[in-house]
């Protein structure tokens, strides 16, 4: 059959719905081994695919390796399904972990510096992401999503070793960073009706936004849901250390935050301690052993608990060791922290007394 002049998202809608009469009348069509080729996607623009029939059902196939297998149309369809959200219907998410990424000394490039990683860097920088299913560029950022936290934080890792390790002549001009944050959850997953392209949208894309401008230049952090994810399998996947609670970017509130590191860095937290104008409520002091509690440390001017692997970076209550404190307890008083148990300490000015 001919080629179709139909977009791409015509035929998804045509293979998702077998009770149309699109899918009927196609099926009848293309039974005596035809097909019919039709426009590549805009996530897969260089991709081969072609409408036909297999085991007796319409689907979709693309051209890989020489030989034509069924394509993987979950975001297609499901952004099919949502584009045009009306009165009733249904609103499809997805957990996704989030990876976003900004270009630390951007404003300080010449606009030939700008075209050359346009040109040049990106094209470097996305030959080093694997297993993305949503990618896309805000100005001089990057958005990732993966249904795996492992392989998002693996990217985040590939991201930092080449903003590292590039060369001017690949369109990484000298003096340029990253910084990546990374966190974990719903998504919204529609067609964006001005791109007319898939996009995600959400309060957790939002989250990872928020981190990525009060992460350091050329580190990665990530949220606790993020950590907590890596940790289901730790010893295979990169490591998330706590730096303790953060307040992110345009008063998005305070979330405990964490470096990403390979899984045999050193423990990093002593580069990224924050300073007394960053963290309402914490001043630093020196490391100080208290001989009366072998298994707890003045650090920060907190109580910081001891484990087998190092600081476990949360402040702990002086009179109720068992109990974390929080900060800005009561309301209004950032300086004020609190346990479960109702005690009250001041840290903005002295390390509490044990």
């Amino acid at each position: 059959m001919a080629a179709s002049s139909r977009e791409f998202k015509d035929f998804v809608r045509w293979v998702s719905s077998p009770d149309s009469e699109e899918y009927k009348t196609f099926l009848s069509a293309l039974m005596p081994n035809q097909h019919l080729n039709c426009p590549s996607p805009a996530y897969d623009s260089d991709g081969v695919y072609r409408l036909a029939v297999a085991s007796q059902k319409l689907v979709i196939q693309k051209l890989v390796s020489g030989s034509w297998e069924e394509a993987d149309l979950s975001t297609p369809i499901e952004a099919a399904k949502t584009s045009g959200i009306g009165a009733g219907e249904e609103v499809i998410t997805k957990t996704k972990s989030i990876l976003f990424m900004d270009v630390s000394g951007w404003s300080k490039l010449t606009a030939a510096d700008i075209h050359a990683y346009a040109t040049k860097g990106l094209i470097a920088l996305k030959e080093k992401l694997r297993g993305y299913d949503f990618i896309n560029t805000w100005g001089d950022s990057v958005v990732t999503t993966y249904d795996s936290a492992k392989t998002a934080a693996e990217n985040a890792l590939s991201i930092q070793s080449f903003f590292n390790n590039s060369y001017p002549s690949s369109g990484v001009s000298s003096g340029l960073t990253c910084r990546v944050s990374l966190h974990v959850g719903e998504v919204i997953s529609c067609r964006n009706a001005l791109l007319d392209k898939p996009d995600i949208f959400g309060a957790a894309v939002h989250v990872a936004a928020r981190l990525e401008p009060v992460t350091k230049p050329g580190a990665i952090f990530c949220t606790k849901d993020f950590a907590d994810r890596l940790k289901e399998v730790q010893g295979l996947a990169p490591r998330a250390w706590s730096l303790g609670p953060r307040e992110l970017d345009k008063g998005f509130g305070l979330f405990e935050v964490f470096v990403l590191t390979g899984p045999n860095a050193l423990d990093p937290r002593a580069l990224y301690a924050p300073l007394s104008s960053e963290t309402s409520g914490i001043s630093i002091f020196n490391n100080e052993p208290l001989s009366d509690r072998s298994e707890f440390e003045k650090y920060m001017g907190l109580l910081w608990k001891c484990t087998d692997t190092g600081f476990e970076p949360r402040p702990y209550c002086p009179e109720c060791p068992s109990h974390p404190v929080m900060s800005g307890f009561p309301p209004g008083s950032p300086d004020m922290w609190a346990c479960p148990n109702n005690h009250t300490f001041d840290y903005s000015t002295e390390p509490p007394t044990v």
